[in-house]
Order: C-alpha cells, then structure tokens, then sequence
C-alpha cells in the first residue's frame, strides 16, 4: 500500500474507442463501440492507478463531453497533493459527476493499494451473467444452446419495448432453456407505468430470476406500483447512486433486488460500502457493468469475490473484440477467472491505438 504521505506525480486522461463484436441494444441506445474515458494516476512513489467507464446518455444525466472537461480541470488541480486529500476533494462532487468522480476515485484508491484489488494467493472465480442478443426465434435458440453450452447459469434479455411482443420472446426463451438456466429480464426503464404492471402481472415466473427497472429511473411510485402486481421479483439499476436511493428502495418497498455498478459509487470503498447496506436492508444485490472494459470489470469481480453468489454483470470485456490488458482477464465456464497472484498489466500498444484525445498532467 502506498503510504498516506505519497504525492500524485502525473495524470494521464485518454478518451478510447473500442469496437464491439456485436451491437449491443437496449430501450436506452444501441452502442456499436464503447467509449470510454480513461484516466492513469503515477505517484512519486511509483505507485499506478487507473480507472475508466464508458458514459451513456439516458443512462444517467452525465455526457462523455462534459465528464471529460470535470475530469481535466480536476487532474490540473490534483498534481502534487497527496492521494488521500485528492480522493477527498473528488469525492465532493459525486452528486454531479458520479461517473466522472468513479474513475477519478477508482485510480487513487489503486494507487494508494486498495485492499480490494489486492491479488490473492489462490485462483477466484466470478459467475457471470449472458446478454441474449438475437431478435428472430430461430437464432435465439441457437445462441441460448451456445450460451448454456458455454457454462452461463443466468441469462439476460432486454425487454420494455412493447408488451405484447416481449411476453411472447420471453415464454419462447422460458421454453428453450427449460430450466437450465436462470432468466434476467431488463426493461431498461422502457415501460410506461401502465404497460410495466401489464407486462410483470402477465409474466409466467418460471425460470425468471428478476425483473429490472421496468420504468424511468425517478418514477419510484411506478416502481412500487409494478412491484406489488409483479409476478416476479424485481431489481432497481438506474434508479440507484448511492446509499440514500437503497434505503429509499428499501423502505418503500420498491425492489427485492438492487443492482450496482462501479461508475455510480464514486469508488471502491463506496462501492463496498453499499454493498453493505444492501445487505444491512436484507435485499438482494447484483453488481456489474457490462458496458465497461477489463479495467472496470475487473475491479468489480474482485469487489465480488466472497460477497455475492448471484451472477455479476462485469461482462463488458467480453463484448469488446479489443483487450487493454498484456495479460487479459480469463473466462472459463460462464466465470471470471482469477488465478493465485494476478495483477493486470496495461497494453501501452492497444491503449495507444485505441486512444482518440489525450491529456497530460504533472
């Protein structure tokens, strides 16, 4: 661990395009490349940070534009102050900027040696969730057979479209899985209130995990109207920042379920702590982006490890046909895998030839 005294030397800010393998299509946008910004933090010491997300808009009110220009002014002023004060001075902006203040936070806390991040001296395995991306019937079968065929225990499908049409592909997905694996389904806050209730009051539970965020995100009487005619379990995502929106979940009786991912936290420590008061409130919690890269996956499978047994949704690096890591994160039978001692490595090549706009402090 770096020690409280160690200075920020420099910060490197990149903004990255990265193409997919496969589109990927939700009620919020279809994203053909991820877009991230990327930040590296160097300490005197040589101590590295880095952290990174992709910002979607409709996702939260954020824009990648005006988290980069936070993300630059903010490096300008954090050069030679120590890592502890920059994660505190960064941290006062999380209302505005949870994202942006994510990835800042993310690398000084790496920097400075999370305890989450550090490597372990046995192999740890992460189960992960599949996205279903196929529209016609017959290419849905096929890809659910390579998918269970592959180790998944938990498969997403994005719904919230049109009611009609999103019962019957979930009744023809229910029929070809059959019980062998669990079913996801992410609404994206797709659904207006009326249409939400129809849709979870319509639904045939079996096999069906959860039901996710079915209407607009600050809609919270939507979420319990749903919720209390919902033939399924229901899970909150973009309705959810930080610990006041799980207890307001909570209490209200919005969710069974409450979904996190890193680039809302503002952090490892915040993450973790939320983590922990999903669990004080006695919900169920899932974690993971899958639009992200191997750096913000990878960050929160170790934040996973021995905390939750539902299967994450870190599966971004997977969705990506370019890796930033030299050694790259492992899949294997539907997991993450972690081996004994494992520490990421950056791809300076692939880092640079992905790299669109570049900043440099020090």
């Amino acid at each position: 661990m770096s020690s409280a005294s160690d200075t920020i030397q420099s910060i490197e800010l990149r903004r990255l395009e990265l193409p997919l393998e496969t589109p990927y299509w939700s009620m919020i946008s279809t994203i053909h490349a991820f877009d991230p910004l990327f930040i590296e933090v160097s300490t005197r010491s040589g101590a590295i940070g880095m952290g990174e997300c992709v910002i979607v808009p409709g996702y939260s009110h954020e824009l990648p534009e005006t988290s980069w220009s936070f993300c630059v002014e903010q490096a300008g002023q954090l050069v030679g102050q120590t890592l502890l004060k920059s994660i505190e001075q960064v941290r006062t902006h999380e209302k505005s900027y949870s994202h942006a203040v994510s990835i800042l936070v993310a690398a000084l806390e790496m920097a400075h040696g999370h305890p989450l991040l550090q490597p372990a001296t046995e192999e740890r395995r992460v189960a992960l969730v599949a996205p279903l991306h196929s529209k016609e019937f017959a290419q849905l079968s096929d890809e659910i057979e390579l998918r269970v065929s592959e180790g998944f225990g938990v498969l997403k499908v994005k719904v919230g479209q049109n009611v009609r049409a999103d019962l019957s592909r979930t009744a023809f997905i229910q029929s070809v899985v059959a019980g062998r694996a669990k079913i996801r389904l992410d609404a994206n806050q797709g659904f207006s209130p009326e249409d939400g209730c129809r849709f979870a009051s319509s639904l045939d539970p079996y096999g069906i995990e959860l039901l996710e965020q079915p209407c607009a995100a600050e809609d919270w009487e939507a979420a319990i109207r749903v919720k209390e005619v919902s033939k399924v379990p229901m899970m909150l995502d973009e309705s959810i920042f930080d610990e006041e929106d799980i207890e307001r979940a909570a209490k209200s009786n919005a969710a069974e379920f409450v979904k996190l991912k890193l680039v809302k936290m503002s952090g490892l420590t915040a993450l973790k702590s939320g983590l922990d008061c999903i669990a004080h409130n006695k919900m169920g919690a899932i974690l993971g982006n899958g639009v992200a890269t191997d750096i913000n996956n990878w960050m929160e499978a170790c934040a996973s490890v021995g905390t939750l047994e539902t299967a994450g949704e870190m599966n971004g690096f997977l969705k990506s046909s370019v890796r930033l890591f030299r050694n790259p994160l492992l899949f294997d039978k539907g997991n993450i895998v972690l081996p004994a001692g494992y520490i990421p490595e950056l791809d300076r090549a692939v880092l640079d030839r992905c790299t669109r706009l570049r900043e440099r402090f020090s």
